[in-house]
């Protein structure tokens, strides 16, 4: 008769090995189950800590920073639409805006139709010269979430830009009532004002506006005091006028526009070197301004530097082509 292997001591040794190899699947399992919800909680208290200094980020134009957040960001939650519709945001600041579409697109497809995403599709329709079509992304994005202050603001511009004043002014002041810290509305509804005609209207609401920057943390625009004092220089040149055309030259020295207003505003103050030299200063800037080579011009003409003044109004009448002079 044949001996059996299966002996009492192999059949105790491989009953425990059974068991220990039992202890370790079961173990493992253990470990998974715990490890997936503590990634899950991991990915939803993601969210609270970076959205926040993100938005902050954009707001002050640290777009390096705020790409950097959000890449690393979408590496722990690639399918956060929220997050990639906020670096579609941060490449259209960037002027990257072949990059922007393109994560527009994605996030569309991961939350469907939002007012911010229409909003940004319609600011890179302004890009590609196609006014209508974002004016109609603004109405929509309006549709989709009526109390969305940016949709607001930026059909405020289309209707500005295709001259419609009236119509501008109401979506500005609609802006401003969702949003009271929403700066850039009030310099659009002191232009609005400003076009009609309207000038107590519109030194109301830039100077309103003035006050909400007092209260701002965030890094500002030279533009609402850059247009507040070209508006006042209408009247003449002031003290007022003077603080808040340096207030813009601080914010932003490579502002054209910045240049030309002080360089009136030292024409108007009969400074005509002074003038000249800020003229001179915006064309470095923007060479094509003609109207800069007017004020040139003017200001030479004042100081009887006549073959100056000829050569920059040679120079005005090759340029202008229809430009606005805006006579100093």
């Amino acid at each position: 008769m044949k001996r059996s292997h299966h002996t009492p001591a192999r059949c105790s040794k491989l009953g425990e090995q059974i068991w220990v190899v039992t202890v370790l699947i079961v173990a493992s399992l253990i470990c998974l189950l715990l490890a997936q919800p503590a990634c899950a909680e991991t990915e939803k208290s993601a969210h609270p800590k970076t959205q926040v200094p993100i938005e902050r980020m954009i707001a002050d134009r640290q777009f390096t920073q705020a790409e950097t957040v959000l890449v690393h960001a979408l590496a722990m939650s690639p399918r956060d639409g929220k997050y990639v519709l906020m670096l579609a945001q941060v490449y259209f600041d960037e002027h990257r805006y072949a990059d922007a579409q393109s994560m527009l697109y994605q996030a569309n497809r991961l939350l469907g139709p939002t007012a911010n995403g229409e909003v940004l599709a319609g600011l890179i329709d302004v890009v590609q010269n196609k006014l209508g079509a974002s004016e109609e992304r603004d109405r929509k994005a309006i549709s989709l979430d009526p109390q969305n202050a940016p949709a607001h603001y930026y059909l405020g511009r289309c209707l500005y830009t295709r001259q419609s004043m009236a119509e501008a002014a109401e979506q500005y002041k609609t802006a401003i009532s969702l949003d009271p810290t929403l700066i850039r509305a009030y310099d659009g509804l002191g232009l609005a004002y400003q076009a009609l005609g309207a000038r107590q209207e519109a030194e109301r609401s830039f100077q309103e506006g003035m006050n909400q920057e007092s209260k701002s943390p965030r890094r500002l625009s030279e533009w609402l005091p850059l247009d507040f004092a070209t508006f006042l220089l209408e009247s003449g040149p002031t003290e007022q006028v003077e603080h808040l055309l340096k207030m813009a030259l601080l914010r932003n020295p490579d502002n054209a526009e910045v240049w030309y207003q002080l360089g009136k505003f030292n024409y108007q103050s009969k400074r005509y070197s002074d003038a000249v030299a800020m003229a001179q200063h915006a064309l470095q800037l923007d060479p094509k301004s003609a109207r800069a080579h007017y004020l040139c011009g003017r200001s030479y003409h004042a100081l009887h530097q006549e073959a100056e003044a000829k050569a920059e109004f040679a120079k005005f009448h090759e340029l202008s082509d229809g430009q606005s002079t805006n006579h100093p």
